[in-house]
């Protein structure tokens, strides 16, 4: 059905892709799931599949591989593959349904930020508590050093993990920010 499988992959392959137009329609397909009351939970590169038409799907294909925690050191089980997209409030809850809009828009941020640089979230992190840990500890990513992201898009990844998540911006209003980051791109002005 995708023969250009997952985001990741398609910009890889298309290394000319325009990931800021991807990246809008991927967050207007968050702002639609939103707007009928659902929330997807596992947004990232690899639920993410472009479609024979260029158009980017958003799917599950199964990221909750759950690993048990070591006694002493998490007193839950942690989704192994997801947890770099984890918004922080997710590891404070106890209860199974605690994905919201909000932590839907802290993993859109990083799924953004995954494909514009290339790399996971928290790379080169590779400990899966660690990193856990560090999400608790209010650590952000750090910004790729090779100017694939400007100040702007910098400036609306922050906006969107803010720590608190009911002053994170909502799905439709990140879709329209990506829009303008994708015409100043696109329409540069000029000077003389």
């Amino acid at each position: 059905m995708c023969p250009d499988g997952s985001i990741n992959e398609y910009v890889k392959e298309h290394p000319n892709a325009n990931k800021l137009a991807l990246l809008s329609q991927v967050a207007g397909g968050v702002a639609y799931l939103h707007s009928r009351g659902v929330v997807h939970g596992k947004i990232c590169g690899r639920n993410i599949v472009i479609a024979p038409n260029g158009r980017p799907l958003i799917t599950d294909t199964g990221l909750t591989q759950v690993i048990q925690a070591q006694e002493g050191i998490f007193p839950w089980r942690l989704p192994s593959e997801s947890v770099r997209w984890m918004a922080p409030e997710l590891f404070a809850s106890e209860l199974d349904d605690a994905y919201t809009t909000s932590s839907d828009v802290w993993a859109l941020a990083m799924t953004i930020l995954e494909v514009m640089s290339g790399e996971m979230p928290y790379h080169p992190r590779r400990q899966v508590h660690a990193t856990a840990l560090a999400i608790m500890d209010g650590v952000l990513p750090q910004r790729p050093d090779n100017g694939i992201i400007s100040d702007d898009l910098w400036d609306a990844l922050n906006m969107m993990w803010t720590r608190n998540p009911d002053i994170r911006p909502h799905a439709p209003f990140v879709q329209w920010q990506l829009d303008v980051l994708r015409h100043a791109v696109e329409h540069p002005l000029y000077k003389l």
